[in-house]
């Protein structure tokens, strides 16, 4: 997760500039239709007037058809031209394009299951090194802080309507698990796999060890009675 230099209303988005150079294929999740569409024209002009830029980067959400959306899938995947994908929450739902090295999220996600979703479109084929990334605003950081220690405050007597009692509107969405993730100062994966209930990475080494001893012990059983061995040569 890294804080943002500038803000998400703007035309420009200097920040995403190491990523774009890296040459690696990337998906860019965002919000809304009107951002997905200034980063698409700030994408596309900093691209040479050489360069396919109809190829290099593709649009990814609802209102596209679905064989645009089905070609940007194949081109990703296939085409070495096609680099940037720019999508908003309808490729975090089970799309699965193996080509994409990058999960970049601009801005985080309403709720952390839809972030944990767009992390997950990266690194779809074995063996490949992903990355997930956040480029958030400071107020995203901030925001959770005082969530979090409303929680723990005393409930204050609601006002009655009238002057002097609107409520200001906070400009994103907060949840327990979404303050507690980015809230997390030692390790957000560590986070992620005590939200989901995931079992630890030294518990599923362990059940391998155990099966592949098990399955050991049975073939060595089934040796011995074929070949009369006896069971302690097979140990050695």
């Amino acid at each position: 997760m890294q804080t943002l230099s500038h803000g998400l209303s703007g035309y420009e988005f200097p920040d995403l500039l190491p990523f774009l150079q890296s040459s690696r294929k990337l998906i860019l999740h965002v919000h809304t239709l009107d951002m997905l569409f200034w980063c698409y024209i700030y994408i596309w002009r900093l691209q040479p007037s050489s360069a396919d830029k109809m190829c290099r980067i593709r649009m990814y959400h609802s209102l596209c058809l679905p064989e645009y959306n089905e070609e940007t899938i194949r081109r990703i995947d296939e085409d070495p031209d096609c680099q940037i994908v720019l999508a908003t929450v309808t490729f975090s739902n089970g799309i699965n394009a193996t080509g994409i090295l990058d999960s970049i999220s601009l801005g985080f996600s309403s709720m952390l299951d839809i972030m944990w979703q767009e992390k997950g479109r990266a690194g779809c084929a074995p063996g490949t090194l992903a990355h997930g990334i956040m480029l958030v605003q400071q107020s995203t950081i901030i925001l959770p802080t005082k969530f979090l220690k409303s929680l723990s405050a005393p409930a204050l007597p609601k006002l009655q309507k009238g002057k002097g009692s609107c409520k200001k509107k906070t400009s994103e969405s907060m949840t327990l698990a979404k303050a507690q993730f980015i809230t997390e100062t030692n390790c957000h994966i560590t986070f992620l796999n005590r939200h989901y209930d995931n079992p630890p990475s030294e518990t599923i080494v362990n059940f391998f060890l155990h099966l592949a001893l098990l399955i050991k012990f049975e073939l060595s059983i089934v040796v011995a009675v074929l070949f009369n061995i006896p069971f302690s040569i097979l140990f050695l």
